[in-house]
C-alpha cells in the first residue's frame, strides 16, 4: 500500500563511501496542490505524488554528532556508498540497505527528484542545452509547440516504484520532520 503524508520528511542512513565518508538521505513525498500538465502534454490531477531526495555527508573522523561537510544534492557521493566488505558475500545486514536498494533509490532520485519542476516537456529530453539558439527557438524538438521551460511539468512516478518507494521508505527510515 502507498502512503503518502504531505510534507513529512524520512532519513536513511544510507553507508559509507570507499573513503569512509557517512551519507544519510532525506526522502519527502508530498501531493500536488493543483492541476497541471505532464511531460506528456496530458492532464494531471490535483494529488499526484511529488518526490524531493536530498542528502548529508559526514567527512570520516568526524562523526554524524555535528554538522555536516556536504548536504543538499549529493546524488553524486550517495552513488559512491558500498556495502560493508564484512557482509557483501552474504548480502546487506539487518538495518542496511542492499545494492539493489541503493541502486533503486539512485534511479528515483536522477529520475524524479522534484517531479512536478519539469522545464521540458518528453519531446524536448535529451536535447543538449548549449546547441540551442534560445532566441530563435524554445519550441525545438515538441511538435505540439511547446515552449521550453514557458511552466513547471510534471513527470508521472510508476505506481511500481511508489509502491517500491513507500516500502523502502517503511523498511529503514525514520521521521525528522513534519509540517511547514
Amino acid at each position: 500500500m502507498i502512503t503518502i503524508h504531505p510534507q513529512e520528511t524520512r532519513s536513511i542512513y544510507a553507508g559509507r563511501t570507499p573513503d569512509g565518508d557517512k551519507v544519510a538521505i532525506r526522502i519527502s513525498l508530498r501531493v500536488t496542490t493543483q492541476p497541471t500538465l505532464s511531460v506528456y502534454h496530458e492532464p494531471v490531477a490535483q494529488h499526484s505524488p511529488v518526490l524531493s531526495i536530498s542528502g548529508d555527508v559526514w567527512r570520516r573522523h568526524v562523526g554524524m554528532h555535528r554538522n555536516p561537510t556536504g548536504w543538499g544534492q549529493v546524488v553524486d557521493t550517495f552513488a559512491l556508498v558500498r556495502q560493508d566488505r564484512a557482509h557483501a558475500a552474504t548480502g546487506a545486514r539487518a538495518g542496511e540497505l542492499s545494492r539493489s536498494d541503493r541502486l533503486f533509490l539512485l534511479h528515483m532520485w536522477r529520475e524524479y527528484h522534484l517531479n512536478d519542476m519539469q522545464a521540458a516537456c518528453a519531446h524536448q529530453e535529451g536535447v543538449r542545452h548549449d546547441q540551442i539558439d534560445w532566441q530563435a527557438e524554445r519550441t525545438f524538438g515538441c511538435p505540439q509547440g511547446y515552449r521550453y521551460g514557458s511552466r513547471w511539468l510534471y513527470r508521472p512516478i510508476p505506481a511500481d516504484d511508489l509502491l517500491r518507494l513507500s516500502e523502502l521508505v517503511n523498511r529503514f527510515a525514520r521521521t525528522t520532520e513534519s509540517g511547514s
